[in-house]
């Protein structure tokens, strides 16, 4: 086999595991058992992370795949978070998402300083979080729905300032970067 065929071979094959991993994440978040297997588990493992069970022999096999799909849930998780403009929360350095389904509350997220390695605990009921339900549905907020209208309003004045007005970009971009940088020390502010 030639190295242009190698290449080509490694290339669809890589194709084929992001199609794989598609539609894994999709079955994740298309129903609840996914997020029911979460549930059992974390009765008896409150907080585990992908990395606690990799030489274990006392997983089942579903279980330790589960285990290893915890990356998964989270990316369906965070790109259904970002559609939705809900920012993850940052607390000693992990990095993740607060949910629920009916009564059982848990974060799914990853460490910052431990190459990104996922983990899942189980929370007392907590104000705010994802709905998995809302998750499982696609639903958008009505708090989604005024954020793109306003987003999509903004972008057409804008537009308006480059092509009729003749407004440089580059002074657009100052502006945004300048209003960002007010928000960000009243909240430095706002925080002592």
């Amino acid at each position: 086999m030639t190295s242009k065929e190698e290449k080509k071979e490694k290339i669809l094959k890589f194709i084929e595991e992001q199609k794989s991993h598609e539609a894994r994440i999709q079955g994740m978040v298309s129903n609840t058992d996914y997020v029911d297997w979460l549930d059992q588990f974390t009765l008896q493992n409150p907080i585990f992370s992908e990395n606690d069970w990799i030489f274990s022999d006392t997983l089942s096999i579903e279980d330790k795949k589960n285990v290893q799909d915890l990356f998964l849930f989270f990316r369906a998780i965070d790109s259904y978070a970002k559609r939705n403009y809900i920012a993850p929360s940052v607390v000693d350095n992990r990095i993740g998402y607060t949910l629920h389904k009916d009564d059982f509350f848990f974060q799914i997220g990853y460490h910052l300083e431990e190459d990104n390695l996922f983990f899942c605990e189980r929370l007392a009921p907590v104000k705010g979080s994802i709905d998995f339900y809302q998750v499982m549905n696609k639903n958008l907020s009505m708090r989604t729905m005024y954020i793109d209208q306003a987003l999509s309003e903004i972008s057409s004045e804008i537009r308006e300032l480059v092509d009729v007005m003749e407004v440089p970009i580059e002074f657009i971009e100052d502006m945004v970067c300048n209003v960002k940088r007010e928000f960000d020390e009243e909240k430095k502010y706002m925080k002592k």
